[in-house]
């Protein structure tokens, strides 16, 4: 999973131009036998997309130093990742409302302990957006 998504991060890093159209020059099919589609009936969703941060991570320190400067963003992504599976694993566990903020600000507390300092605004905001998605979901 996330060979697309290798591809873009090598074609960006090369330092091309790249520009957007407005007309389609492809289409993206997705279909339930696509390897994101089985990743997520599978439970693996959130290990490949893991794994794929662990790869960038060593791809931008392996190459000039200039990329370094994209490390924070990984490590941001990376973070609202792992928030997103914690949020995701308490409500299919059958959490309130309640457990799942209690546990949310568990999360964020950690992170501003944490050594590596991956909190920061924009992990607060998309982690209480996608909090906060979850709880209004149909269902809930």
């Amino acid at each position: 999973m996330c060979d697309d998504q290798v591809l873009y991060a090598k074609l960006l890093l090369m330092g091309n131009d790249l520009f957007v159209v407005s007309t389609p020059l492809y289409y993206y099919r997705q279909h339930e036998n696509s390897l994101c589609s089985t990743a997520l009936q599978q439970g693996r969703y959130y290990e490949d997309k893991k794994r794929y941060f662990e790869w960038l991570r060593s791809y931008l320190r392996a190459g000039p130093s200039a990329w370094s400067q994209y490390l924070k963003q990984v490590n941001e992504q990376a973070t609202l990742l792992e928030i997103r599976r914690q949020v995701d694993v308490c409500y299919d566990a059958g959490a309130s409302r309640l457990q799942a903020l209690g546990i949310f600000l568990d999360i964020l507390s950690r992170l501003r302990r944490s050594k590596e300092s991956r909190f920061s605004y924009k992990v607060l905001r998309y982690g209480c957006g996608y909090l906060l998605g979850r709880a209004l979901s149909p269902g809930r």
